[in-house]
């Protein structure tokens, strides 16, 4: 008896809320797609500024014995980091980071 009231408890549940449970897990599906999407945008903007500072960097070394990779590679990522988002920030230049304010 337990087992047929469990059943016939769930089938109406599940025929009462099955399309308000289907659209809430869609939109909430569409807004982590736009959320992913928006943060492996700016991801790929960091990459190319950085790849921009790398290769600046590359032309203008002439000295190559001396370099170590994990220091020039700090070093470039925080001046990076410091150029795109304090400097923006500090300055009120271009367009302001919405994610850092």
């Amino acid at each position: 008896m337990f087992i047929k009231n469990l059943i016939d408890l769930l089938v109406v549940m599940s025929t009462d809320y099955l399309i308000p449970a289907m659209l809430t897990v869609f939109v909430l599906s569409i807004v982590s797609r736009i959320l992913i999407w928006w943060t492996v945008k700016r991801e790929y903007w960091f990459c190319v500024e950085f790849e921009k500072r790398i290769q600046r960097y590359m032309n203008s070394v002439e000295k190559v014995e001396d370099l170590s990779f994990f220091a020039i590679s700090k070093r470039l990522l925080e001046i990076t980091f410091y150029e795109i988002f304090e400097v923006r920030s500090i300055m009120k230049r271009r367009n302001p980071d919405v994610i850092m304010d």
